[in-house]
Parts: structure tokens; C-alpha cells; sequence
């Protein structure tokens, strides 16, 4: 599964070199929601004003695009700035939590 801003300028590119076996669907983010996310994640890992241990791309089960932060636990600064972004966008992984 792929995800496109353009899911029909992606099937007309894809389909042909993988012999139509590609599913393209239509990406709920842009390229550039992504990267101002990315960014400021890195800088915020860099500057260690948020507990970030690493930060990268996945998909979730739909195949849309999403970023992972593990971190050590979570910050109200982060939590402020998360609930900003669309939803299902970013996933958040504390080792750190609260005993239940």
C-alpha cells in the first residue's frame, strides 16, 4: 500500500512497474505537515528540552504516514504541542508512567 497526495498520478507511475500489483490511496497528511513535525522533534531532542530518545517514520494500519517519539516520559510542553497536530499523525511511546 502507498500513500499519495496524488493517488492517480501515483497509480499511472506505479501501476506499470509493479505489473499493477500496488493498492494507492490518498494520504490524509502533506509532505510538508511531516517535515515541520520532524523538524521540530529534532529540535527539540537536540536542544533535550523534551525527553526524546528517538523519533522516526512509520505507517499506521491503514497505511497512512505517521511519526514515532519514544521518549523517557512525557512533558506538558509536548502535550500542549501534540494536541495542535491532526489526529493520528503522531504516536507517542513513554517508558516512564504513572502506576495505575
Amino acid at each position: 500500500m502507498v500513500t499519495a497526495e496524488d493517488p492517480g498520478l501515483a497509480e499511472r507511475t506505479l501501476l506499470p512497474l509493479y505489473d499493477g500489483g500496488v493498492c494507492v490511496v490518498a494520504s490524509r497528511y502533506t509532505p510538508q505537515q511531516l517535515e515541520q513535525i520532524r523538524h521540530r522533534l529534532h529540535e527539540e531532542m537536540q536542544s533535550r528540552a523534551w525527553p526524546i530518545t528517538m523519533h522516526g517514520d512509520t505507517s499506521d494500519a491503514d497505511g497512512q504516514p505517521m511519526l514515532i517519539v519514544q521518549l523517557a516520559w512525557v512533558v506538558p510542553g509536548m502535550v500542549e504541542w501534540a494536541a495542535t497536530l491532526p489526529d493520528g499523525i503522531l504516536y507517542l511511546e513513554a517508558w516512564l508512567r504513572p502506576a495505575v
